[in-house]
Order: C-alpha cells, then structure tokens, then sequence
C-alpha cells in the first residue's frame, strides 16, 4: 500500500513523465495519478490525493483559478504549483491562493520535489487541524453560551423560590425545588464533562496490545448501573481478538455506544451485540447492534458531528457529543465509523481501527 497518493495535473505527457520518473524513487512508497486537463482533475476519484502537482497552464483553465475548487474537494492535500514561466508574482499569488509551494518546472529535481511533498503534507495538516480545532472551539463557545442559559436561569429562579418556600415555612415544596436545583446543577455538570472529553481526545497517548474482552470490560464497568436498570442483556462475541490501540479512548467509544443503545432502546429490554474480527488488510472491524428504536436514514451521517441530535433524542438526557467523541477517537486510530440502521428494529454502529504497533499513536 502506497505511503502517499499524489495526483499530477498537467497538460504536457513529457512534463507527466518527468514528475512520475522523479517520484518513483518516494522511499516508502507512492501511488502516481494523472489529469490532463482541469475538467480531468475535477472528475478524479481514483483516490484521495495527499499531494496535487499541479500545472499553471492548462488547457481549461489556468493553475489559480482551478486550485480554489480542487482545495474544497481535498482540503488536507498538499497543493505544488508548477510553471514553465513566471515568477516571483505567480508564487507569491499562488501561495495566497492556497497553494503549499511553488517551482518552476526547470528547477525540478527529486530532492526538491521530495522536499516540497515532506514539507507540504506536513503543513497542510497541521493548518487543517488548526482550522477543525478553530471551528469546534466556537462551537463549543456557541453550544456553551446557548445551553448553560436555560439551567443558569433555572439555578437563579429556584434559589428565589426556595428563599420563598422557606420564609413561608412549606418544606414540600423546599425539597421538590431543591430536586429542581441539582438537576440543572446535573446538567450544566454532564456538558463540561462531555466537553472536557471530546477536548482529550486529541492529547498524545500510549498505545498498547489488549483485546476485546479487556475493551468490553473497561466499558461496562461504569453503566453496570443502567444495565441494571433497564434490564439490558449483552453478547459479546470475537473476545479473545488482540490489536494495538489507546484503550482507555476505544473503552470510552464503546462505552458511549452501549450507553446510547440503552438511552434509545424504545419499549422492549435492550439487547446489544459487541463483536470484533480481523480483515486481511490487518484492520479491525467492530460491531455495536441494538433492538432499539432505529435512525432515519437521512440522520446516519451527520449523527456524528458535534452537538447534532437526531429527531428520537427529544426529552432524552445527552449533549450531543457522545458520537462526535466516538468518530473523533475512530479518527485518531486512523480509523473510521459509520450507522446502519432500520427505524423499529434496532442500529448497528460499525468502527474499525488499524492494527498497526508502536509505543505511540500519531495524532493526525
């Protein structure tokens, strides 16, 4: 499997030739696509490029008006202008625009390409996690804002009324005000908490070697309550399944999907099936299945985007992070996690994780 992708956008085959032959020594490995035109790199969908070399003049279009729509396409690739002309003007535009850098095609060599790549991937995904973490800080500002209001507000009015209640003597209605009063205090606590989860994710972890069995474990400890409670009943299946993984944060994903199998289980007892397996390409496959109430198909996607809850979470208690946190830590094992689901008959929720090893796990 190639380390890198890199799509070549140019109208010339020699130039083309030149670039693959350049990067056909890439020391871990690199898969080589071209697009001769514009209207090409546009309807390209062979694979996600990480890197687009691409050329000033095409026959379409020119290298600057083509880069803005190419960006949004592929926002963490790494965009390399090349001209046979220009200059200083061209790069500095280019850069504006986008790009990660700039070279004229008589100056192109393998060091310098290969240096450009190394240094493009690079800066492009730290920008783009710059930019993810930007978004979601000020929609953590605006949820924050908005959902600490209400119990704020209720906070201030049941202290007036519990002032009230006491002065006129009625300790009824001091106790049932005072029920109120931890509620919100419950509330205001479960979103920070949500928060400060969803925010740790991203902290550099060890990894180490567990399986399932260890993972089921640490996940059930803390809702042996709300099994209880709701008489739920677990299957566990593909235990004894080894890989390499942060385990407190895949325990968490799991927890978090148990929790919400029970939160939407409907009128009948939960039951949940946990199972794990190998594929051959030496990923993980995992599977959380419910009997619950279901999800619209139209919700499966954006379900897992932060502070989205779907039509069924009406008067239920939840944040909207706990999925969002579950993709985030899917992500972070470069992994990925997708619903399927059928409204009345339950949900499965799928995740898969690399099996790579190592000490630690790079954050992408």
């Amino acid at each position: 499997m190639p380390d890198i992708n890199v799509l070549i956008v140019d109208d010339d085959q020699g130039d083309r030739k030149a670039l693959r032959r350049l990067l056909r020594d890439w020391p871990e490995g690199a898969g080589l696509y071209e697009a001769s035109s514009a209207s090409d790199a546009v309807s390209f969908d062979a694979a996600v490029p990480d890197v687009v070399c691409l050329d000033y003049l095409l026959p379409d279009s020119t290298g600057l008006e083509l880069l803005p729509t190419l960006k949004i396409r592929w926002p963490q690739a790494a965009f390399i202008m090349m001209t046979g002309q220009g200059g200083e003007d061209l790069a500095k535009t280019a850069i504006l625009n986008g790009a990660s850098d700039y070279i004229a095609k008589n100056n192109l060599n393998q060091s310098a390409v290969f240096r450009m790549i190394r240094t493009g991937i690079e800066t492009t995904r730290m920008q783009f996690k710059a930019e993810q973490r930007r978004k979601e800080l000020q929609t953590f500002a605006d949820v924050l804002v908005h959902d600490f209001k209400a119990p704020i507000r209720a906070v201030s009015f049941l202290a007036e009324q519990i002032r009230e209640d006491i002065e006129d003597g009625d300790s009824e209605a001091v106790q049932h005000d005072l029920d109120l009063l931890e509620k919100s205090a419950r509330q205001m606590s479960n979103l920070v908490n949500s928060l400060t989860i969803h925010i740790r994710v991203d902290r550099e972890q060890v990894a180490e070697q567990v399986d399932w069995d260890d993972i089921v474990d640490r996940a059930l400890t803390p809702l042996r309550q709300e099994i209880e409670d709701s008489a739920a009943t677990v299957e566990v299946s593909g235990g004894k399944t080894s890989f390499t993984c942060v385990a407190p944060l895949l325990a968490q994903l799991v927890q978090n999907l148990i929790a919400n199998s029970i939160k939407f289980a409907g009128d009948a007892p939960p039951h949940l099936w946990l199972c794990a397996e190998k594929s051959q390409d030496q990923k993980i496959c995992f599977e959380v299945r419910d009997n619950g109430i279901g999800v619209a198909e139209k919700y499966q996607k954006i379900m897992f985007e932060p502070f989205r809850r779907t039509p069924g979470a009406d008067g239920r208690p939840g944040t909207g992070l706990g999925l969002a946190t579950c993709k985030k830590i899917a992500e972070r094992h470069d992994g990925e996690i997708w619903c399927e689901s059928a409204l009345a008959v339950g949900t499965s929720i799928f995740f898969t994780l690399n099996n790579a090893g190592g000490e630690q796990l790079a954050v992408r």
